[in-house]
Order: structure tokens, then sequence, then C-alpha cells
């Protein structure tokens, strides 16, 4: 509970801090440029891809591991490959599968 408490605070602390340094009428104003159905359906079919590993990884682990335990470390995994040097962000998915369990 104190974990989830920490990062509630750091959240809003960022969130303050973007949107103190932003105008919000001149991001109004370009966000109509990059809202449009293309981007939005990229982000749905990415979306969905991520949908789709978290079922094959509970499929391939025997159903031991559930869809929505799999979602949320397939995403896990996909920000730390993306993240940390190296593709060390491949040591997520063996830790989180076993501490999920």
């Amino acid at each position: 509970m104190r974990n989830k408490i920490i990062t509630i605070l750091i959240t809003v602390v960022v969130l303050i801090v973007i949107i103190t340094q932003i105008d919000l009428g001149e991001l109004k104003e370009n966000t109509k440029y990059f809202f449009s159905f293309p981007i939005f359906l990229a982000f749905l079919l990415y979306i969905a891809s991520f949908l789709l590993r978290a079922i094959r990884w509970s499929y391939l682990l025997s159903g031991d591991l559930s869809v929505p335990k799999a979602f949320h470390i397939v995403s896990i995994h996909t920000v730390s490959n993306n993240i940390f040097p190296f593709r060390s962000g491949e040591l997520t998915f063996p830790y989180f599968s076993q501490a999920l369990y």
C-alpha cells in the first residue's frame, strides 16, 4: 500500500511540474493536428498486439499465468526492453512472471 501511495504522489508531482511548464492554449491548438483516425487506429493495433502477446504467453505457460497478469508482464517487458541498454529488459519477463504467480 505504501508503494502505491508513493507512486501516486510522484505521478501527481510530475504532472504538476509538466502542466505548469506548458501553455495549455498552445497545446490545445497543436493537438488538433495529431489526433486523427490513423493515429487512433495505430494505437488500438499496438494495444491489440500486447493483448495477443499476453494470450500467447498465457497459452504457452499452460494457463498458469492469467491473461490480465500476462498483459501486465508483457507491458513491463516491452517498456524495459526499450529503456534498458543491451536488451537487458529481457530479464524482466522471467522475474515478473515468477513474482506475480
